[in-house]
């Protein structure tokens, strides 16, 4: 295995370099795999004398079969959390016209019987799993008759069933691991649902499983005996020969490299979230898309071209870029899956192959787009040469701190598909439209999908399934905007550094001032009195929260005024600086508020700084009062000692509304202090490390 996938990359190297030759889009723009390139690869391997690797072979049912790498892993997740339908493949199309059920269900029941992957199930035998494959299965078609519903309540309906049967488990020990589900939506119409559980299936599967039922339906529509010939191998076969075939010698080649590729990579990607990471990882999930214009498609191709790489490494290298500017980071680690289908033997197979590579790229230095492709290029073409260690093998050898509400190694995902609502698929006397899938499952941070660009397709399309428990609608969308802004800069000015694109999308520009034309000079008001009209309008509507306390506009408007009112009484006059020492919270809202009702600007000490800067802070700042919100902590030492000695107009900690903590404010004011302030007061102070220029 070892040999063939370097010599893939090689060739696939020397080809993309030869500008008038294009590889085959299903190798190069789904995932890729060295199947399709059988003879050129062997062709190849011969020229370099290279060392001849076996292909899989049928294996006696004798003894129990292993589960593949990839197998082991979900039966493990499984065993964690039995019942859990996040690793389901839900599929829905519709069918009209005249509709032969019978002929549909003996379809589905031959591909059963002709894959033994769909006939299997997982056992344990002393703590260890092995497959275990029946002989005969037969897979009832159940049909959900919606014809006597309203007619304007029949696609909710069916809506709802194809989200409870995307949301129905499988038993892995019992079977079988496949289901069908016809709605009859009318005489004409018929919605099939098929969902699948991803031990047994993936995204190649689900290509052959369309070209076997495409066959079979139309041979069983006109009574014809199945067409297809027996496959060579099975699942079962395959999963033998990866045990075997990864020998000590070729699985330590290729950890090496996978141990000095990911040596010190960053454990994680620090993405901005709209919400607190939960402790353990969720998966709910959104979907969003946008199109790319045939124009940049075309534009995206024929750079990739030039550079010698392929299109799905152009558009990594942007989404790496993009990910830079969103995180600051200079090291970006993806996943990205592979087929793992690296013999012609497998290619026709139904089952669970897919692989998954770590790919890291050093943004580091500003490069230019175009190097950065290079990067990006040469990085992928390493990968794809030690594709054979499974993910799960990695894993094991890598042992990465484990931290659960995180994926190990990488968080983010980019997968270009060919997915099955862009495949074609006829049945005789049917019109087959694929329906957008009802349930997302999203198993990082995020996936980035990129859809389309199949031969007379010009267009493709970006998917977006995100995590609804950390990220906003409103954020996601914003970041496809700017990555469809920042592939319509790469491809016009491919020389330019990555930092000098701009991420100021058509649409946000549309809602930012020009900064060529002069501000307005009139004055609207002070933040404090947009705040008091808004706590007269709404005054129990919640204003501001966090994890452990949430105030009201009218609380938070009469919490602000008492505090300004403390600040004046203790000497704090207009102009005066009042530093703070938080974090982010609701307490930090109403305190600066009140700094600013007493006509004072406020310096915010964050307790993530190091003691010796913000120790250098307070010596250029010299402000007047100092404030402590003690949900933050004590200040560590080194800064208490100067706070200590410091003489202050106003000293204040203020904490959490609770019984327990005496509140330093009781018997303030509740009413409008009535300090007047205009447009050329200070409001704040921040004193930068120098870092943004």
């Amino acid at each position: 295995m070892g040999g063939h996938s370097l010599l893939a990359a090689q060739l696939i190297s020397r080809v993309c370099e030869a500008s008038e030759v294009e590889l085959p889009l299903r190798s190069l723009f789904e995932s890729p795999t060295v199947a399709g390139l059988a003879e050129r690869i062997e062709m190849a391997r011969r020229a370099e004398k290279g060392p001849a690797v076996l292909p899989p072979r049928p294996v006696p049912r004798d003894d129990a079969l292993p589960l593949s790498f990839a197998q082991q892993r979900l039966w493990f997740l499984d065993q964690l959390k039995p019942g859990n339908s996040v690793y389901n493949i839900p599929t829905a199309v519709r069918l009209n016209g005249s509709l032969n059920v019978s002929a549909l269900e003996r379809s589905f029941n031959e591909i059963v019987r002709r894959h033994e992957v769909l006939r299997t199930t997982f056992a344990a035998v002393e703590g260890q799993p092995i497959q275990v494959v029946s002989d005969a299965v037969t897979m009832p078609m159940p049909i959900v008759d919606l014809r006597e519903r309203p007619e304007s309540e029949r696609e909710h309906e069916m809506r709802r069933l194809a989200v409870e049967d995307a949301q129905k488990s499988f038993d892995l020990t019992r079977g079988p691991l496949l289901r069908t589900t016809l709605i009859r939506m009318s005489e004409q119409e018929h919605v099939l649902l098929l969902t699948v559980h991803h031990i047994v299936y993936d995204g190649w599967s689900e290509g052959v499983l369309v070209r076997e039922l495409a066959t079979l339906y139309e041979a069983f529509f006109k009574e014809q005996p199945s067409p297809l010939p027996e496959l060579p191998i099975q699942y079962g076969d395959f999963a033998a020969w990866q045990k075997q075939s990864l020998s000590s010698e070729v699985l330590d080649e290729q950890l090496d490299y996978w141990r000095e590729q990911l040596a010190g990579a960053p454990a994680r990607l620090n993405l901005p979230t709209d919400r607190p990471r939960p402790a353990l990882r969720t998966s709910r999930g959104a979907r969003l898309s946008v199109e790319l214009s045939p124009s940049l498609s075309r534009a995206l191709r024929d750079l990739s071209r030039q550079e010698g790489a392929t299109l799905y490494m152009t558009l990594l290298a942007a989404f790496k870029g993009l990910l830079h500017r969103h995180t600051g980071q200079e090291d970006i680690v993806v996943g990205s899956p592979v087929a793992g289908r690296n013999s012609v033997e497998v290619e026709g197979l139904i089952g669970f192959f897919l692989n998954t590579l770590v790919l890291r790229t050093d943004l580091s230095g500003n490069p230019t787009f175009r190097l950065l492709l290079r990067r990006v290029r040469d990085a992928t073409l390493q990968a794809y040469a030690h594709q054979d260690v499974p993910f799960e093998k990695l894993l094991e050898e890598l042992r990465p701190q484990r931290d659960l509400s995180r994926t190990p190694l990488f968080q983010v995902f980019f997968n270009a598909v060919l997915n099955f609502s862009k495949r074609s698929i006829e049945l005789p006397g049917l019109k087959v439209e694929p329906l957008s899938p009802y349930e997302n499952v999203a198993h990082f941070d995020f996936t980035l999908y990129l859809v389309g660009g199949s031969e007379g397709n010009d267009g493709i399309s970006l998917v977006m399934v995100y995590n609804v428990d950390l990220f906003e609608p409103q954020r996601m969308a914003g970041m496809l905007e700017q990555f469809h802004h920042l592939l319509s800069q790469v491809v016009e000015k491919p020389d330019e550094p990555i930092d000098s694109y701009s991420l100021v999308a058509p649409d946000a520009q549309a809602l930012l001032p020009d900064p060529t034309v002069p501000l307005a000079a009139d004055w609207k008001g002070a933040v404090f009195e947009h705040l008091a009209r808004q706590a007269r309008r709404v005054p129990d509507r919640v204003a501001v929260m966090d994890p452990l306390e949430a105030w009201s506009y009218r609380e938070l408007n009469e919490r602000s005024n008492q505090l300004a009112h403390f600040l004046l009484a203790s000497g704090v006059r207009r102009g005066d600086i009042v530093a703070v020492y938080g974090h982010r919270s609701a307490t930090l809202v109403w305190t600066v508020l009140g700094i600013l009702k007493a006509g004072a600007a406020f310096l915010i000490l964050d307790p993530a700084y190091p003691a010796a800067r913000l120790v250098e802070l307070l010596r250029l700042a010299d402000p007047r009062g100092w404030i402590e919100i003690g949900a933050a902590g004590p200040p560590p030492g080194e800064l208490r000692d100067v706070v200590e000695t410091r003489r202050w107009c106003v000293r204040l900690e203020v904490g959490h509304r609770s019984a327990a903590v005496a509140d330093p404010l009781t018997g303030m004011a509740t009413g409008d202090p009535q300090v007047s302030v205009g447009p050329d007061d200070i409001a704040c102070l921040v004193i930068t490390s120098g870092s943004t220029g």
